[in-house]
């Protein structure tokens, strides 16, 4: 089965709604400004991997990427997204809390920022739409 280039339509809407720019995006999501045109202008068509790093960055869904989103959707993406954004400030004002007063050594930030990582990670397995992330072999893939 042979399927035509489509990109993400629905890219440049929720990225619009939730206020990041194009060069936010690339960086969140390691790539460069010009080619998160090329998706979202529909001249490219990116791989799935790519697809799954847009939708975690913005915090919505694969399906929202892949067709614009009706408004009432984009309203849940725009109030999820806000949400994310305040727990990330709240976990970050801890921190600095935590750790008033202390020096900032680089052991302990790589501490904070793999402890943060890990949290993302998580959430983004928790919240995956996939089934084929839970895979009893381990790697991924539904048998």
């Amino acid at each position: 089965m042979v399927f035509e280039s489509q990109g993400l339509p629905g890219l440049q809407v929720v990225r619009e709604t939730i206020g990041l720019t194009q060069v936010s995006l690339a960086i969140l999501i390691g790539m460069t400004r010009g080619m998160v045109s090329k998706i979202e202008a529909v001249s490219t068509n990116p791989s799935l991997g790519t697809v799954r790093k847009c939708a975690l960055a913005l915090h919505c869904s694969e399906s929202d990427l892949l067709a614009v989103p009706t408004p009432e959707r984009l309203a849940e993406i725009r109030a999820a997204y806000t949400r994310k954004v305040a727990d990330e400030a709240e976990l970050a004002a801890k921190l600095a809390r935590a750790n008033a007063g202390k020096k900032g050594t680089p052991e302990r930030l790589a501490e904070i920022r793999a402890a943060y990582t890990r949290k993302v990670a998580a959430e983004a397995e928790l919240t995956s739409p996939n089934p084929r992330r839970a895979s009893p072999c381990g790697k991924g893939n539904a048998l």
